[in-house]
């Protein structure tokens, strides 16, 4: 039982990453589309502006 729950725990923890990784993606894509959303020191240095 403890290596299903093992597996478990795993595929969701891995699943709860690439989820992670995704919206940070499409974030990323707004911020390099629109310049207004460089609101930051740190944005506007890492994408210009």
């Amino acid at each position: 039982m403890r290596v299903r729950a093992a597996a478990c725990n795993a595929v969701a923890a891995s699943g709860a990453v690439s989820g992670l990784f995704y919206y940070v993606a499409r974030e990323e894509q707004a911020i390099r589309r629109d310049p207004v959303k460089r609101t930051s020191d740190i944005l506007r240095k890492v994408f210009g502006g």
